[in-house]
C-alpha cells in the first residue's frame, strides 16, 4: 500500500469469486463486450488485514 503498511492475508481463509452485472444503464458496446466475454464476470477477493483493520481487498490490487 502507498503508506508502507502491508496488506496480510488471514491464515486458513480462501479466495473469494465475487459475480459482476452490468449496470442497467450500460451502452450497446458494452453489452456485447460483456456477452463476448471482453469483459470479466467475476472479481476474487482476499480478507485480511492492513495494520489492525481488517476486511476485503480485491485480490487484483494486491503486488505480488
Amino acid at each position: 500500500l502507498s503508506n508502507g503498511v502491508r496488506f496480510v492475508p488471514a491464515a486458513g481463509t480462501p479466495r473469494v469469486n465475487i459475480p459482476l452485472y452490468l449496470p442497467v444503464n450500460a451502452t450497446i458496446s458494452e453489452r456485447d463486450a460483456w456477452k463476448n466475454d471482453m469483459l470479466p464476470h467475476w472479481m476474487e477477493f482476499s480478507y485480511g488485514r492492513v495494520g489492525t483493520r481488517y476486511g476485503w481487498i480485491a485480490t487484483a490490487n494486491l503486488s505480488e
